[in-house]
């Protein structure tokens, strides 16, 4: 009895301190943004979903769904990614993080851990809504395939942030970069190196054993480059005189 009573305080105390921890650093990833960036994702993702319903006169599939939702699942990610060393010097705590021998590379796997986490949630809960009043979607496929360009996209925020040490300028060449996969689609989107594979979709006149193939390489490209990036970021915030001059 002694033993589970402190084993359940142990949990409660555990728990607490998670969720302030977890609360503050949310805070700080969207810098009090974050409820904008949840309203935007669900307004972009209702405006198309209405656009295809009530114009277009179809009902979308698995395929357009993918479409649909990578933008909201990047545009989560992207401010966090971009804006979080920028946001640190803002606010006066980079210097404490650099004080700390190793912490910094702690808190930043812990921050876009949970930026990862919260843009899986809003894609499943999207998909799942779907799933209930319009299509079956497979949610928990849907959110997870989505994870892999959203991850890249984060990665790559993050490891442009080091750079150029500026939120904005991350952005805006991250924002061409996607800009330009999504103009040159018709042309590379059977390639297995494409940022926006889409694996919902049919594999028209390739064979379906090379369209999986293409897409495990997909995803093996994707994982890779996001881990490279990710590495590429942590080591670039060594470089302590050059973010705090």
């Amino acid at each position: 009895m002694i033993i589970n009573k402190k084993m359940k305080d142990w949990l409660k105390v555990f728990l607490h301190n998670t969720g302030h921890f977890v609360e503050y650093n949310i805070r700080i990833i969207f810098g009090s943004k974050f409820v904008y960036f949840l309203l935007f994702a669900v307004f972009f993702f209702a405006a198309i979903l209405l656009f295809n319903l009530l114009v277009e006169k179809r009902i979308p599939d698995e395929a357009i769904f993918y479409y649909i939702l990578i933008i909201p699942a990047v545009s989560v990610v992207l401010y966090p990614s971009a804006y979080g060393v920028q946001t640190d010097q803002d606010i006066r705590i980079l210097e404490v993080l650099f004080g700390i021998p190793d912490y910094r590379y702690k808190v930043w796997l812990i921050r876009l851990g949970l930026v990862f986490f919260i843009a899986f949630l809003i894609v499943f809960i999207l998909s799942f809504i779907c799933h209930v009043l319009i299509i079956d979607v497979r949610a928990f496929k849907m959110a997870g395939q989505l994870m892999f360009p959203t991850v890249f996209c984060g990665c790559l925020a993050f490891m442009m942030s080091t750079w150029f040490k500026n939120g904005t300028g991350a952005a805006v060449v991250l924002v061409i970069l996607l800009v330009a996969f999504f103009i040159l689609q018709d042309f590379f989107e059977d390639r297995s190196w494409y940022l926006y594979l889409n694996p919902f979709r049919d594999s028209g006149t390739m064979n379906q054993l090379a369209w999986d193939r293409a897409i495990l390489r997909n995803r093996l490209y994707l994982g890779g480059l996001s881990a490279l990036f990710l590495l590429f970021g942590l080591y670039n915030l060594q470089n302590r005189e050059a973010f705090l001059k």
